[in-house]
């Protein structure tokens, strides 16, 4: 058994036919059957069950492929490595992230000094960040859900409060508190996920069990913006995001905090158990763990209970 073999199998089941994976690998399809029945033999068990001219990976195939997983891990981890201390080290990260609004300040933090990084940033749903986790393709995950799998490190850095957010021109703007019952009197702006099609921060709402009456839906967080400022609503956001947005003196925006002590989102990040970090990955990754943990100054008034 070799790698060669292995690469062969991988594409194989990955792919679902002979014929179209022995085009991908470049190579004649007898001698793709040829390497995948002596990978068998040696075995000693069936990888794949061949139905109407599909071949699939059986249960026994798949728990293979699973530890093929860690084997071109490994050789990419010391691929890594010996690149990282040579004198072409690649200052290149990959991550994946499941929010849009959640690493802008991030990343602008870290390059305004960092500018020979290159970082490659994907947003995915929190199923296809996990797989490409898994397959080594992203270095880790920065993700608003914990994600847990026997092969991930999960490291949770923030929970989110949330606040309302409205226009300066709202009553409530003049509040310093929010009750429960007056926030059930409003309209509200709504955003919806394209990833999640649920109201976002669905949580709070069942958790204070209400629905909020939409005078507003969006899926694009600029558009909920600009409807909060022309008062069309008020909506419910991250106390981040609101501090964000009141950093900026032309907003006319506010943001009260309510009487129930809800956490909002969870961000944290995954990481693959055992996976080599290059120098560049663990710095951006310890930079990133050390600016969510940073406490930032607060645009919020504080709120008087008394």
């Amino acid at each position: 058994m070799d790698l060669q073999q292995l690469e062969y199998f991988r594409t194989v089941a990955r792919i679902g036919n002979m014929t179209k994976a022995a085009n991908d690998l470049h190579i004649a399809q007898p001698s793709l059957s040829v390497s995948i029945a002596k990978l068998e033999a040696e075995l000693g068990v069936q990888l794949f069950d061949r139905v109407s001219g599909r071949i699939r990976l059986n249960q026994i195939g798949q728990r293979f492929y699973r530890q093929t997983d860690r084997i071109f891990l490994a050789v990419q981890d010391a691929q890594q490595e010996v690149a990282d201390y040579s004198s072409h080290a690649s200052k290149t990260v990959h991550l994946a992230v499941t929010s849009s609004d959640l690493c802008t300040g991030l990343f602008v933090s870290f390059m305004a000094d960092h500018k020979d990084f290159r970082i490659h940033h994907f947003m995915h749903t929190e199923m296809n960040a996990l797989s490409l986790l898994e397959e080594g393709q992203v270095d880790f995950v920065i993700a608003t859900t914990p994600l847990y799998s026997p092969l991930i490190e999960w490291q949770t850095l923030i929970e989110e409060r949330l606040v309302v957010l409205a226009s300066q021109d709202n009553p409530l703007a003049k509040e310093s508190l929010i009750q429960l019952e007056r926030l059930k009197q409003q309209q509200f702006v709504v955003t919806r996920s394209a990833f999640h099609p649920d109201i976002e921060y669905a949580g709070f709402f069942r958790e204070a069990q209400f629905q909020p009456e939409a005078s507003f839906t969006t899926n694009e967080f600029e558009t909920m913006v600009a409807m909060v400022e022309l008062d069309v609503g008020i909506a419910i956001v991250s106390e981040e995001t609101a501090n964000k947005l009141l950093s900026n003196s032309k907003r006319r925006l506010t943001a009260v905090r309510m009487d129930m002590d809800y956490k909002g989102r969870t961000i944290g990040v995954a990481r693959l158990k055992g996976h080599y970090f290059t120098r560049a990955v663990q710095e951006f990754f310890d930079y990133t763990v050390q600016y969510y943990k940073t406490e930032r100054p607060s645009h919020i008034e504080p709120a008087d209970k008394a």
